[in-house]
């Protein structure tokens, strides 16, 4: 059992991966379309990626999300979403954690976003407190600000961008222990029932990468998304059940070394 312990420290330590707060994803949705949204107008949990996107909140929405990266216990994740419309302002709050009794991620988010230009610009952003805990060596946390902004160029196209972790925040003195990321993104809306998503990504980890997603609502229930992204190749696929008020999602992560993950979430719209 310690073996598979101190494996699971290797891989979130010096394996080209997500381990620091650099989760390959935090829903289901974000999964099935490979993070690549900072352009979305869905307001939902995009404000994890860009700040501004909660502004497109238009009901009370709340979801819980889960999945064991690789199959691993020692990585499971687990994720908690709240969005809503305060007057003229969309705020969100999300708490998230990574790992097992012997190593663990915790990250909480705060953000808030508002509407300019009668709708063309968004402009939001997001305070994070972020903590490690490893057994037997304790605790170390730190605090950060994301920034983010979206704009409509045309009537079907969206520009989004957002700096993450902008004053690059230090665990145990160390700058480099969670990631500054810089993203930015488009949305086309080819038609009512299909929509498209290009980003780049630039972590301070990793060299750039490009992500290409898209959205297919079926029906009114009904949605397949799919993903991939270049750097760490890791084509996604995921179906979203709407039911009156109710959301069911699940996705499928495929790591060409790894293997896969699957992500489970359920989610309440008013």
């Amino acid at each position: 059992m310690k073996l598979i312990h101190w494996l699971a420290l290797f891989l979130l330590f010096y394996f080209p991966l997500y381990g620091g707060f650099d989760n390959p994803a935090f829903s289901a949705r974000s999964a099935a379309l490979a993070n690549g949204y900072p352009a979305s107008t869905a307001g939902r949990d995009g404000f994890l990626i860009n700040p501004a996107l909660s502004s497109y909140a238009s009901g009370f929405y709340a979801a819980l999300s889960h999945s064991r990266l690789y199959g691993l216990k020692e990585l499971q994740y687990a994720g908690g979403t709240v969005v809503h419309p305060v007057g003229p302002f969309g705020a969100a709050f999300s708490i998230e954690n990574l790992g097992s009794s012997l190593y663990r991620e915790t990250s909480l988010t705060l953000n808030t976003s508002k509407s300019f230009l009668n709708n063309y610009l968004s402009v939001g952003f997001s305070l994070h407190y972020y903590q490690i805990s490893v057994a037997h060596y304790g605790n170390s946390s730190a605090a950060a600000l994301s920034l983010g902004c979206q704009y409509r160029v045309l009537e079907n196209l969206y520009i989004g961008a957002a700096l993450t972790n902008i004053n690059r925040p230090a665990l145990n003195g160390y700058r480099d222990e969670i990631p500054q990321v810089t993203r930015l993104g488009l949305q086309y809306q080819n038609s009512s029932t299909f929509i498209t998503h290009l980003s780049i990504e630039k972590d301070s980890w990793y060299p750039p990468e490009v992500t290409i997603a898209a959205e297919y609502i079926m029906y009114k229930g009904l949605a397949l998304r799919s993903g991939f992204s270049s750097e760490i190749s890791r084509p996604s696929l995921g179906i979203m059940l709407h039911v009156s008020r109710i959301e069911i999602d699940y996705a499928l992560q495929h790591h060409f070394e790894l293997g896969n993950t699957h992500f489970i979430g359920i989610a309440f719209r008013s």
